[in-house]
């Protein structure tokens, strides 16, 4: 029997979709069929520098490899493949913020050719342009994308003079914008409302004034705000903007975390809040928010994290980050939270708990563990148990600690039936265990003997 004849086309899709890229590229050059299915998980993904080839290149340069690249990813086989394109300098950097503003000139036209050759990838999802200068014909072409659905821009300008709310609207489902001031940024203006559902952006004063001029943003359902201390004000009045809003993410400032607070009354604007991602000191407004079930707190000392709490048995979920940790810190989180079924601490702390001297109140890791095992202040109903320690705790006896930890598993499921997932982590080792998986499992690890990744994907699966 052929190939072809055993199983459905869609099938095979299902099945690809786990496989490595190696095995992927084995199977493209086997069979007909696997050549045809795998070429859509191949290339699905494309990266494209416009600037990889130097300015005092020669003529024969200029063309290859950069431009027979580029035709080859516009090709009729290739082009419907691609779902998401990526498009930036090569040494764009982890860390965006240390690279300065885009080129605006294209000497090898590179760009140009790109942005000519959008309309080919007729299905493509999701674009993302990093440190790149948009041309007319870039951003009408965009709107000839029929299935984009997000849109990532970074450190990008736009050619003076496009319009952009002359144009279409683009019909997406998530934004990203993340300019610093100093670069205008045209695209908020363009996006309809009524599909729009997940934003993120800085809160430059003219994406602010954008938000002002073109009124509420019903359809927003998840909003990230990356906040400086420039646009707090307005910040705060174009929050009314999204009153379908469910998820919200404050981004880390270390600077304004505690600056803002005082300033913040505006529970009322979001009274559907299932998420919070943001300052401690923020708490106040988003706990007494009924639909609230999930908490993720930045860093703080635990005294200022306590100040701020209040009873509030509908969260379900708590991620939070200390700069301390002990036993009246715990009794009291679990105190307020009593209902708490994923529970994650991450502490970090500036001194070293092997060394600190006994007015440090911060539990060490054994501490911790051996308190475990004549009383557990957590909450009863705990289904998922996380612990960090990020810090050098210098544990040395490697044995000691693994038996340590399957005690502290032990109490934890005498005290709680329901627990599934246990993961606790120190500065080079790693103990974790999920139910159904078998034997607890103990590593150690470092920058280059990283942790598994799929331990990760099991602590993430939903319960």
């Amino acid at each position: 029997m052929a190939v072809d004849d055993r199983l459905a086309n869609e099938l095979w899709g299902e099945v690809f979709e786990y496989l490595p890229r190696d095995v992927l590229m084995a199977l493209h050059s086997s069979h007909r069929l696997f050549h045809r299915i795998s070429r859509s998980f191949l290339f699905r993904e494309f990266r494209f520098h416009p600037y990889s080839i130097p300015d005092n290149a020669g003529q024969a340069e200029q063309t290859d490899p950069v431009q027979q690249r580029l035709r080859f990813w516009c090709s009729a086989e290739i082009a419907p493949c691609i779902r998401v394109c990526i498009v930036s300098p090569r040494d764009y950097p982890n860390h965006p913020n240390t690279y300065g503003l885009p080129r605006v000139d294209d000497p090898r036209n590179t760009l140009s050719a790109f942005f000519h050759s959008l309309p080919f990838f007729t299905n493509l999802r999701d674009f993302r342009a990093y440190a790149i200068h948009f041309s007319s014909i870039a951003t009408l072409n965009l709107r000839l994308l029929p299935n984009l659905a997000q849109l990532d821009v970074r450190l990008c300008t736009v050619a003076e003079g496009v319009d952009c709310a002359g144009y279409a609207p683009l019909n997406l489902s998530a934004c990203k914008f993340l300019n610093p001031p100093s670069i205008e940024d045209p695209w908020l203006p363009v996006l309809s409302p009524d599909t729009l559902r997940r934003l993120d952006m800085s809160c430059t004063a003219q994406l602010l004034s954008h938000l002002q001029q073109r009124g509420p943003l019903r359809g927003v359902r998840s909003l990230t705000l990356a906040i400086d201390f420039a646009t707090i004000p307005q910040t705060l009045q174009v929050i009314a903007g999204f009153p379908a809003l469910e998820v919200l993410t404050i981004a880390e400032n270390r600077e304004i975390d505690e600056f803002i607070m005082g300033l913040l009354d505006i529970s009322h604007l979001f009274p559907n809040i299932r998420e919070y991602t943001g300052p401690p000191l923020l708490l106040d407004v988003v706990l007494p928010i009924s639909a609230l079930r999930r908490l993720t707190l930045h860093r703080a000392p635990p005294s200022k994290v306590l100040a701020t709490f209040q009873h509030s048995p509908h969260v379900m979920s708590l991620c939070i980050n200390l700069t301390g940790f002990s036993n009246i810190t715990l009794d009291n989180l679990c105190g307020f939270l009593p209902n708490v079924t994923e529970l994650q601490i991450i502490i970090r702390s500036s001194r070293d708990p092997v060394t600190a001297d006994d007015t440090d109140r911060t539990w060490k890791p054994e501490e911790f563990f051996k308190n475990l095992l004549s009383q557990s202040p957590l909450p009863t109903g705990l289904r998922k148990f996380a612990i960090h320690w990020k810090w050098s705790d210098r544990w040395r006896d490697a044995t000691h600690v693994f038996e340590l930890l399957q005690m502290a598993q032990e109490a934890l499921l005498s005290r709680h039936p329901g627990i599934s997932c246990i993961w606790i982590e120190g500065t080079r080792f790693l103990y974790f265990w999920r139910k159904g998986y078998g034997e607890a499992q103990y590593t150690y690890f470092n920058d280059q003997f990283p942790v598994d990744p799929e331990w990760q994907l099991r602590w993430d699966a939903r319960l």
